[in-house]
């Protein structure tokens, strides 16, 4: 993978990088070794778009683990982990870019998501009374942290309408459950939105 279509942000104890899926070359792709259990589990991928990304997150985790390659193995819910290393981790893609956040001591959660999405269908399904907005790019916001935070918290289930409340000002997200308050980031990257937590 070339590194110079990548990129990279050394946050405050974490590392995430993000590539744009349209400038990784397919020799790259067809290239990287991947290991037996991973070989196995992108057979079952059915998707070239879907395998692509899939490959590109594993390519990132090698770069921001520089040069190891540890086996990612997945929980219950679908969050992702490191088998042979103590490293928190994070992937998240849309149609555009992949993105991997790693943390040696903090949990990460990071999600992104194409803008043009017809996100207006599902709003119902996780804006709450507080948050309603008919601006576009809010929507997104608000669908992107609550993505992210339902993957940083550790229940099998989050009901993401009644216990989570993003902040008007998009800084913080409210879980109701433990009367938490989460910190949120985000990065605009060109017509998608990512959104990054570090807890």
């Amino acid at each position: 993978m070339n590194k110079d279509h990548v990129e990279i942000y050394n946050l405050h104890h974490a590392t995430l990088a993000i590539c744009k899926i349209s400038k990784v070359e397919e020799k790259d792709i067809e290239t990287f070794r991947l290991s037996i259990d991973d070989i196995e589990r992108i057979k079952r991928i059915k998707n070239n778009r879907r395998k692509r990304e899939w490959i590109i997150s594993r390519m990132l985790v090698k770069l921001l683990l520089n040069g190891e390659y540890p086996q990612i193995n997945y929980l219950s819910n679908g969050k992702p982990y490191l088998r042979s290393n103590d490293s928190h981790l994070s992937i998240s893609h849309s149609m555009d870019y992949v993105a991997v956040i790693i943390s040696n001591t903090h949990n990460v959660a990071v999600d992104v998501e194409n803008i043009h999405r017809k996100i207006i269908h599902i709003k119902d399904r996780f804006i709450n009374k507080k948050e309603q907005t008919s601006d576009t790019l809010d929507l997104f916001k608000l669908w992107c942290a609550k993505e992210a935070v339902y993957k940083i918290l550790e229940y099998p289930s989050v009901d993401l309408l009644s216990e989570t409340t993003v902040s008007k000002d998009f800084k913080t997200i409210h879980f109701s459950r433990t009367n938490e308050i989460i910190n949120i980031q985000y990065i605009h990257l060109e017509d998608n939105i990512l959104c990054y937590i570090i807890r």
